[in-house]
């Protein structure tokens, strides 16, 4: 029996890899990245109302109107499905806000993947993958799987099926950094190794942790870094307390540190936490570690459940 109720996590994801290989005249910078989905999740709550659409967030700070990803996925799903009907949505936040960690998007994506299991629409995720490309652009990716490399503009996504989980420090500074900004400070032509995208991947899926921090890396780091002397002062310290490999998410500012075993990371969080917030997580390997199968089911009905090997999105600024 369906329920006109529903709870949802929406994952934060980290950039395991982030090449800049150019500016193309529409002013999107075109990137080759692996995508990667960690158990740090957003909450959101959702029932199914006679009419409107009402969101609250745990976080004062937040909007709740349409600047909120939560509300302009709602009303964009609603309108293009011509739905008559309402929701209540409350988020509870844990993802930190521009940190790197995709969170808005994250968010926007439970947010269509639960109103099309709410509102029994039976969408499949081919037709969501439209609307979160019109979102934002790391909305597709928290429909596609768990791990992913996007490549060209960020506009093709090939997923990626990691043989197991890994431990890992998000280490997150007490300041925000616009991702509108970092891309703005890139200086063209970057020396990057754009080719090392593809190797990373092949580390990441034969469980080479020692051969990650040669392959892989952040072209944002050292312009962020530059900006926010605090990022090298956690890098050193992430690898001091015996990390193997540590990097900067995104746009940062969140580091993150990546270990080998739980008992390792678990050490360092406890040496870490009296300097910096920290968050002890591991990767996700499937995309129904954190979404139920009813709402996965309702999101393959009427179609496919299997994804295309590339999914639209919109370039990064």
């Amino acid at each position: 029996m369906e329920s006109d109720r529903l709870r949802l996590r929406a994952p934060a994801k980290i950039n395991v890899s982030l090449r800049i290989l150019g500016k193309r005249p529409d002013g999107y910078h075109e990137i080759e990245t692996i995508f990667l989905m960690v158990d740090l999740c957003d909450e959101l709550e959702m029932e199914r109302t006679a009419g409107g659409l009402h969101l609250s967030c745990s976080d004062p700070l937040l909007p709740t109107d349409e600047r909120n990803l939560v509300s302009r996925a709602a009303r964009l799903l609603a309108a293009e499905a011509g739905v008559r009907g309402g929701a209540r949505l409350t988020l509870r936040k844990q993802v930190p806000v521009a940190a790197g960690l995709g969170g808005g998007s994250s968010d926007a994506a439970a947010t269509l993947l639960g109103l099309n299991y709410l509102w029994r629409l039976g969408w499949p995720r081919r037709r969501l993958l439209d609307l979160a490309a019109r979102l934002g652009a790391d909305v597709p990716f928290f429909l596609s799987a768990a791990c992913a490399i996007g490549t060209g503009t960020g506009a093709t996504l090939e997923p990626l099926r990691l043989a197991r989980t890994w431990p890992l420090l998000l280490i997150t500074p007490g300041f925000q950094v616009s991702t509108t900004w970092a891309y703005g400070q890139v200086k063209l032509p970057l020396t990057s190794r754009a080719a090392a995208v593809r190797l990373t991947a092949s580390h990441l899926l034969g469980a080479a942790v020692e051969k990650l921090g040669a392959t892989a890396g952040n072209d944002l780091q050292p312009i962020v870094a530059a900006a926010y002397p605090e990022i090298g002062r956690i890098l050193e310290a992430a690898h001091q307390c015996g990390a193997p490999w540590a990097f900067m998410s995104g746009s940062g500012p969140t580091v993150v540190a990546w270990f080998a075993t739980p008992q390792a990371a678990e050490r360092a969080a406890r040496r870490l936490a009296g300097s910096w917030p920290v968050h002890l997580q591991r990767s996700l390997v499937d995309l129904a570690e954190v979404y139920p199968e009813v709402v996965l089911n309702a999101a393959a009905e009427g179609g496919s459940a299997s994804l295309p090997a590339t999914m639209p999105r919109k370039g990064v600024p």
